[in-house]
C-alpha cells in the first residue's frame, strides 16, 4: 500500500510550516534555493511561473494516512522537443526521513510525467 500521494501544490500549501522546512541546513544542502530568506510570495510566484510557462510543475508530497504535506516534487524543466525532463523531490519534514518516502514519490512522479 502506498505511503504517499502527489497533488498539485497550491498557494494554501505555502504555510509557516512549509517555509520552516526550507530553513533547515540539512534540507538546503540538496537544493538550489535560499531557504533562509524564502517568503511565501516567492514560492507562489515560482509555482505560478512554472505552470504558466508549462516549463515545470510543482506537486505536494503528502502522507497517505493523514494527507499531511511533507515535501515537494517538481517535474521540470521540461524539454518538449526531446520529450524529457528533470524530476526532483525534497522531503522537508525531517520526521519523515529514512522511510523511503522520497523514493516512492519519485516513482509516482515518473508515472505522472
Amino acid at each position: 500500500m502506498p505511503k504517499v500521494f502527489l497533488r498539485a501544490l497550491t498557494e494554501q500549501d505555502i504555510t509557516e510550516n512549509y517555509l520552516t522546512g526550507f530553513k533547515n541546513d540539512d534540507v538546503l544542502s540538496f537544493l538550489e534555493v535560499d531557504g533562509k530568506n524564502l517568503k511565501p510570495q516567492d514560492v507562489i510566484d515560482y509555482m505560478n511561473a512554472g505552470r504558466a510557462s508549462k516549463q515545470y510543475f510543482m506537486y505536494a508530497v503528502c502522507l497517505q494516512e493523514n494527507a499531511k504535506h511533507i515535501g515537494n516534487l517538481k517535474v521540470g524543466p521540461i524539454d518538449y522537443k526531446n520529450m524529457n525532463s528533470d524530476l526532483v523531490t525534497v522531503i522537508w519534514d525531517r520526521e519523515q526521513w529514512g522511510k523511503g518516502l522520497a523514493t516512492e514519490a519519485i516513482k509516482l512522479g515518473n508515472k505522472l510525467a
